[in-house]
């Protein structure tokens, strides 16, 4: 992917009001850092339409297949201009089915349907406006390949053999978790177990719960 994502938009003119909440979006795309193809945009009176469709679709990074009842019915009807892209969509898929490209997002719709083609994808929620921001918010972080949670940075085999002390050090004996005594003094790592220590046994074992307090307290 370039520096800056190329983005194009496909959905289904539904009405004003659907076409005015794609614009609104796009826009805020723009804003932050996304190279929007859009057909309100880019797409001229007289234009050619399937043109401007098969290089919108050839030359983006991503698209954003919004996906609302009448795109789901459109696409799977094989119908007007959403069809088309559909079925130029779909030959990609099937050269690459591992592809990421296409971004699904669910809106104006009664159900989480995605349209066949696209029924496998992980999909953004979009429905209600009350959560807007978290989705808008996870939309621009997958764009711009910034992921919500970092991945940690992978340590050693605590099972080589030329490994150092792991802290907090591995024991794998059941002294760690209990000791059936039910007289005498018990030593035992709290840090190296679930927290939980069972002392005793039958009618006479209860269980102790333990976690830090301080650097030098529990």
């Amino acid at each position: 992917m370039s520096t800056v994502p190329r983005l194009f938009v496909s959905y289904s003119h539904d009405d004003p009001s659907h076409k005015d909440w794609v614009l609104r979006l796009s826009d805020r795309l723009v804003r932050n850092g996304v190279d929007v193809l859009l057909d309100q945009w880019d797409l001229r009176v007289g234009g050619d339409l399937p043109r401007f469709m098969e290089n919108g679709l050839k030359g983006a990074d991503r698209v954003l297949a919004i996906c609302s009842s009448a795109y789901v019915q459109k696409a799977n009807a094989g119908q007007g201009g959403v069809g088309y892209e559909k079925m130029i969509l779909t030959g990609q898929l099937m050269r690459d089915v591992t592809s990421e490209r296409i971004i699904p997002v669910v809106r104006n719709s009664d159900n989480t349907d995605l349209p066949t083609f696209l029924s496998s994808r992980v999909f953004l929620d979009f429905r209600n406006d009350l959560t807007y921001e978290e989705s808008y918010l996870s939309l621009i972080r997958e764009l711009h390949g910034v992921s919500a949670v970092a991945r940690p940075q992978l340590g050693q085999n605590p099972f080589a053999l030329d490994s150092k002390e792991i802290e907090p050090r591995l024991s794998f004996s059941s002294d760690r978790y209990v000791s059936p005594a039910t007289n005498g003094k018990i030593t035992f790592d709290y840090s190296n177990n679930n927290g939980r220590y069972v002392v005793g046994s039958g009618d006479m074992q209860f269980e102790t719960k333990w976690s830090s307090s301080s650097s030098n307290s529990i």
